[in-house]
């Protein structure tokens, strides 16, 4: 598929090979984002879904963050069979999603951001999506599945406070609560584009090595 007519929407432009090798590996990550509408906040709004796996030799990782990168909260998680498969689902005004394929320890990635476009006279707007970064042929140096193992993270997005703390009924139960979902203080990845110019570098590993890790810990 020719990297100038590739829909961004639909993630990174992958060929109908690829995707069967996904499939047939049993990792689900689908990276599409769509616009819809809150009736009751009047507004429109950017839906996505984290998801992803991976087996030793291959990985698929698709997560979202806020338009200045940090860390946002899912809107809720999503029960799956497979264990390769969707995360949560996230909805936010604006989000930036990460679209990251591993083989071995070669990575492509696509940052994109999304939101609504103008509207006018009150119709629906179209969904605006602009690339932030392509990374092609990308490498990280660490064995995920094997040696560096105990570098891989868990999931990018962030669980929801408020929902967990209103189910709380007592004091002692909401300090622990809250206590149980505080934010976790690391710092956010960073991805620079290579000497070359199309290859990347990832700093912090969460990111790149949620793709390794085949499954999330709640």
């Amino acid at each position: 598929m020719s990297e100038r007519t590739f829909n961004t929407a639909l993630g990174l432009p992958l060929a109908r090979k690829a995707l069967r090798v996904l499939r047939n590996a049993g990792i689900y990550a689908p990276a599409m984002v769509t616009l819809e509408h809150q009736h009751l906040a009047k507004r429109y709004v950017v839906r996505g879904l984290e998801a992803g796996g991976a087996i030793p030799d291959l990985g698929r990782y698709v997560t979202f963050a806020g338009p200045d990168g940090e860390r946002i909260a899912y809107l809720h998680p999503v029960e799956s069979i497979a264990v390769n498969g969707l995360h949560a689902v996230v909805i936010a005004p604006v989000l930036v999603r990460v679209d990251m394929l591993r083989k071995g320890r070669t990575y492509e990635v696509l940052i994109t951001e999304h939101k609504p476009g103008e509207s006018e006279n009150g119709s629906r707007p179209e969904l605006e999506s602009t690339i932030l970064f392509r990374g092609i042929h990308g490498r990280v140096e660490l064995d995920l599945a094997g040696k560096d193992k105990a570098q891989a993270g868990s999931d990018y997005l962030l669980r929801p406070k408020t929902a967990a703390v209103a189910v709380a009924t007592s004091e002692p139960a909401r300090a622990a609560l809250v206590e149980a979902v505080q934010e976790l203080q690391i710092s956010a990845p960073r991805i620079e584009t290579s000497s070359e110019g199309h290859g990347f570098e990832v700093d912090v590993p969460e990111m790149a090595s949620a793709l390794s890790t085949g499954s999330q810990e709640e």
